[in-house]
């Protein structure tokens, strides 16, 4: 591991990842992203207990930050954590699958029910309303 300034990186190496009921985490890649070969790594002998969805895994309970305000679901590559990049284009309304991961970034409108697997809330000023009854 280097330490300080801008060149800093970290590559760290746990036996296992164990969650307690409730708990969530959030990887951080400083200057760099986290990556299975880059200067930021976040890797376990054991392979973390993940989740199949559509486009790869996710850890749910799990987030990824990084350079320029990246924030994503954490997967995992082999016994390594990286940033989830499987999110489906469609947006929420567009979803066809009950495993699709969804990053909503701008406006989304609903015209129907949808089961996902997971949503990411991502960006400011995003409008939330819940429907009138």
């Amino acid at each position: 591991m280097t330490t300080g300034g801008a060149g800093a990186s970290a590559n760290l190496t746990f036996g296992s990842l164990g969650r307690n009921a409730g708990a969530t985490i959030t990887f951080a890649g400083v200057n760099q992203a986290l990556s299975t070969g880059g200067g930021n790594q976040v890797n376990f002998t054991t392979a973390a207990h993940d989740d199949d969805v559509t486009g790869g895994n996710i850890l749910p309970y799990a987030a990824v930050t990084g350079p320029a305000n990246a924030f994503d679901f954490a997967s995992v590559t082999g016994t390594g954590v990286v940033p989830f990049a499987g999110y489906t284009t469609a947006g929420i309304n567009g979803s066809t699958s009950v495993n699709d991961v969804v990053k909503v970034t701008a406006n989304d409108t609903l015209t129907a029910d949808r089961t996902v697997a997971a949503v990411l809330l991502s960006g400011n000023n995003l409008p939330w309303a819940a429907p009138s009854p």
